[in-house]
């Protein structure tokens, strides 16, 4: 039970306060406590001050949540790109190694899709390929059937950006640069880079195309057919293979 004023004015300017005692309590306004704007309690002072308090530690939180998340983020994607500043040479024999042309060195320019089989001993896979190439760098965007991301590679001629699950962890993005120079790239800029270790570099035609070969001596390193819109790359010394066919 709480007890309540009740304030009475008479016709003839009389004004009596009488108390009544009631089951309702005392309204509450803001902080302050009581119908006739008393002050308010040490309870009510306490209880604000631990709002405030509370309010500065959910705020002190949410932003070393915000700061977490921003490192997570960050070494996530540093993580799961592959990024290669300093290019490195290319072993095209266990012994031989040769450095990547510049972009500069393309003898074509590509703007295509490709459906692209890879092959490595035993293991397969096929994705469509988004491959742009000219000389300012190669491009090459990898994806699945329904056209979603599988990864990407990227060469200006000075780095190599590559991430994709699909291919080995161990495989360099410049040997594959190297194999899609082979392909594209000038003939007599890739007989001189050859030439420098000792390997050789050949092109010749075929009824239904041309081949391209490189050899170690007599030994045959790599095989590269062209058949109208496809292109079969072999690499018979570390055992691979490559199969694009252009997009009609």
């Amino acid at each position: 039970m709480h007890w309540h004023s009740r304030i009475s004015v008479f016709p003839n300017g009389q004004v009596r306060n009488k108390k009544l005692l009631t089951s309702q309590p005392p309204l509450r306004v803001g902080r302050a406590t009581s119908i006739l704007g008393a002050a308010p309690t040490p309870f009510d002072k306490n209880m604000h001050k631990i709002y405030n308090q509370l309010m500065k530690t959910i705020s002190n939180f949410i932003k070393v949540l915000f700061a977490l998340c921003s490192i997570f983020l960050t070494f996530s994607c540093a993580s799961s790109k592959n990024l290669h500043p300093a290019l490195s040479p290319v072993y095209v024999t266990n012994t031989k190694k040769v450095n990547l042309l510049p972009p500069t060195d393309a003898s074509i320019s590509i703007d295509s899709v490709y459906s692209l089989t890879m092959s490595f001993g035993k293991d397969s896979f096929s994705v469509l390929a988004y491959a742009q190439l000219d000389n300012t760098g190669i491009t090459m965007t990898l994806l699945n059937d329904f056209g979603t991301d599988m990864g990407v590679m990227i060469y200006n001629g000075e780095s190599v950006i590559f991430d994709s699950p699909l291919l080995p962890d161990n495989l360099k993005p410049e040997y594959i640069i190297c194999d899609i120079q082979n392909i594209y790239y000038d003939l007599e800029k890739l007989q001189a880079n050859y030439k420098k270790v000792g390997l050789s570099f050949e092109e010749t035609e075929s009824d239904s195309g041309k081949i391209r070969v490189l050899k170690n001596g007599s030994k045959v390193i790599e095989e590269i057919v062209f058949e109208g819109n496809t292109v079969k790359l072999k690499n018979l010394l570390r055992g691979y293979e490559y199969i694009l066919v252009q997009a009609e």
